[in-house]
């Protein structure tokens, strides 16, 4: 029942050669086949996946029906403890793939049998423990569980009547670990959507009445007929844009780095896509060129959609609303777009969208009545660990990160971001633990063929440099890249998937983006002393008489300013004592609190309102007030002309205690301040 979504693309999908669901080209590379024969495979082992509740362990679990089974000469052998059905089918599969012809390798555990073995025993989103030597000697005897001959003899005409259905199953060459994980998620996914309620009632009022070939060749042909109202009900339709120039995908005229990108990255991206790193100023417009970049290089590899990855929730909530607006001017076919963090279904955009409950409304250029057309999600992607296989997704980076950590279902999140380009803003605001994470997952990008965008104002050359040889590794490019290799800023560098040299922008158009935005900053260091007793007058010197000093411009003249605070308590403080201030000024500035411990619907509806009065919606309009909040390490839409900052408790990259009396070693070698760091010092949720 699960074949049909590998196995039986739509008349479109038929004439352009590609799977409705995975990457055929990463999973046919990866298995030594032809594409054709690739997909043989893959339907074969989907419909496999479910061999191990062809046991006396799992049937018992209904008397009535295991006693007929009984009757019926089956065996009931005795044990101590239960198997579950993946690791059954995973023990049970690694004989019949072997007799088959998947047991050649070079070792039994580097077999496709053993490979092939390991997809049906992860079908349920945790990958079973490895087959001892002992087992793959005698299998079938070291597991009472799985013991007696009328249930193995099942079991083969089960095999065999699959092999009937998918006709002269293909023998893989080899068996690569990135093509098995890309079809453990395909047999996941396969295994949800058939196990559907409604899915299962109308199929088994339609089963044969018998179990000859052609009858249940007939019932597949029928399955197979059902795959496009299955995938379009979930949301899994493919995503479809109208593309065309920059201007054509957005209302304004592209700026010198746009338009660099418009001119010079087509060209090097058709050798099969790669790693673009986009350095910039905030304001540059990266967010647009990264969207534009991700249209060409998608089209150059042929995968759709995109997951656009940000640090924290709030700015994936702020992410998710322009990507929404994009989609909304450029989808010609259905699709779905997703939030995803762990309070998406607080944030009331994302709420705004939802269908109806018992619909499966997806995004369309128009609806039924010829009105514009809804950016949503189904239902059923909202649910669980499916956010990341809609046409497009927004995000906090964790949903990437857990594709390649040893978490359940991790073979899914791989799937959802196999047939995307992966975008990943402020690249630059990752410890050393999630950069190390990130070089892994960009290797496996690189490896299943996915483009990657990564966008920072601030990226270190050193990480520039691991990040772009991790992709080159991952898609089989030894070598480190030549020392000259830089990111220029403002600018960008593109890193070819095929091993061809890095790109960066010609002289006139780098010329062009640094004379494009000139920008005269002046930073001033101001000594403080420690907080004032909340209430009483702040000293000279002290932290909020500093403060006060550094805004007074504000309330003579105008203006806007961010105050930046290491914690939440901090940031109230400052928020009620330059609100006081504020009202004996002639100007009356108004005074905004933003910090991570809102209530949901109240953070959302004060971060708008920041955004509106100081970010590019409020145009050349005149702006004054301040903001008080913790940490804004990550961008947000906001323009701003001063920015006193508090001392970060934290420490900076490069301090060592020989350099700093106010940092100590922990015992895991990172640096922390003497004093403590507060919990509530950020927004990293």
């Amino acid at each position: 029942m699960v074949e049909p979504l590998v196995v039986a693309p739509t008349k479109q999908e038929s004439r352009g050669g590609r799977w409705p669901i995975v990457s055929s080209a990463a999973v046919a590379a990866g298995l030594g086949l032809p594409e054709p024969e690739a997909r043989v495979v893959v339907a074969f082992l989907a419909g496999l996946h479910d061999l191990g509740k062809c046991t006396a362990d799992f049937q018992r679990e209904i008397g009535v029906a295991f006693a007929a089974l009984l009757d019926d000469g089956y065996e009931n052998p005795c044990w101590d403890g239960r198997l579950g059905h993946a690791a059954a089918s995973q023990l049970l599969a690694y004989p019949l793939l072997q007799a088959a012809g998947y047991g050649k390798g070079s070792r039994p555990n580097r077999t496709p049998a053993y490979g092939a073995a390991q997809v049906l025993g992860g079908h349920h989103g945790r990958f079973q423990q490895d087959l001892t030597l002992d087992y793959l000697r005698d299998p079938l005897a070291r597991v009472p569980q799985l013991a007696g001959k009328t249930w193995q003899r099942q079991r083969e005409l089960i095999f065999d009547a699959l092999r009937d259905v998918v006709v002269d199953l293909p023998v893989p060459a080899k068996a690569e670990v990135s093509a098995l994980a890309l079809v453990t998620g395909v047999v996941i996914l396969a295994d949800w959507l058939v196990s559907q309620e409604t899915f299962l009632e109308k199929r088994l009022r339609q089963l044969p009445t018998e179990a000859s070939p052609s009858a249940v060749a007939a019932h597949f042909a029928g399955t197979c007929a059902s795959l496009p109202g299955v995938l379009a009900e979930a949301g899994l339709s493919r995503s479809t844009l109208r593309g065309g120039s920059f201007e054509e995908l957005f209302p304004f005229e592209a700026n010198p780095l746009q338009r660099s990108l418009m001119r010079e990255l087509a060209v090097p991206a058709r050798g099969g896509g790669g790693l673009l790193i986009v350095a910039a100023a905030p304001g540059e417009g990266k967010t647009e060129a990264a969207l534009y970049a991700a249209q060409v290089l998608a089209g150059a590899v042929g995968v759709e959609g995109c997951f656009f990855a940000l640090p924290t929730m709030a700015t994936s909530d702020q992410m998710y609303r322009r990507v929404r607006r994009f989609l909304a001017g450029q989808v010609v076919d259905a699709t779905s777009l997703t939030l995803l963090h762990s309070m998406a279904w607080l944030n009331p955009a994302y709420g705004d969208a939802r269908p109806e409950a018992g619909t499966t409304e997806v995004v369309t250029d128009e609806d039924p009545s010829g009105r514009p057309g809804r950016v949503s999600a189904t239902s059923w992607l909202r649910t669980g660990k499916r956010g990341l296989l809609a046409g497009w997704a927004t995000g906090t980076i964790d949903q990437a990160l857990l594709a390649i950590l040893p978490v359940p279902h991790n073979a899914l999140r791989l799937l959802g971001i196999s047939r995307k380009v992966l975008i990943v803003d402020e690249a630059h605001a990752y410890d050393p633990y999630m950069q190390f994470l990130l070089r892994r997952l960009v290797a496996w990008c690189g490896q299943l063929g996915c483009p990657v965008v990564l966008l920072s104002a601030t990226l270190p050359s050193s990480v520039t440099r691991s990040l772009a040889e991790a992709y080159r590794r991952g898609a089989g490019q030894n070598g480190a890249l030549p020392d000259t290799v830089q990111v220029p800023y403002p600018g960008w560098l593109f890193v070819p998937a095929d091993g061809s040299a890095p790109v960066v922008p010609s002289g006139p158009a780098l010329a062009a983006m640094a004379a494009s935005r000139p920008v005269a900053l002046t930073v001033r260091v101001l000594p403080v002393r420690r907080e004032d007793p909340i209430g009483a007058v702040p000293a000279p010197g002290s932290r909020l008489a500093v403060v006060r000093d550094t805004l007074a411009g504000l309330g003579a003249s105008g203006g806007c300013a961010a105050v930046i605070c290491n914690t939440v308590a901090d940031a109230q403080a400052t928020y009620s004592f330059l609100r006081q201030w504020a009202r004996r000024q002639p100007s009356r500035p108004a005074v905004h609190l933003l910090h991570s411990r809102f209530p949901a619907g109240k953070r959302q509806d004060i971060t708008e309102r920041v955004a509106r009065l100081f970010g590019k919606e409020a145009g050349d309009a005149p702006r004054q007030g301040s903001v008080a909040a913790p940490p804004a390490r990550q961008g947000r839409e906001a323009e701003r002309t001063a920015d006193p900052c508090t001392p970060p408790p934290y420490a900076e990259p490069g301090t060592t205690p020989a350099t700093d009396p106010g940092y100590r070693s922990s015992p895991d070698n990172t640096l922390i301040r003497k004093r403590g760091v507060s919990s509530d010092s950020g927004g990293h949720r």
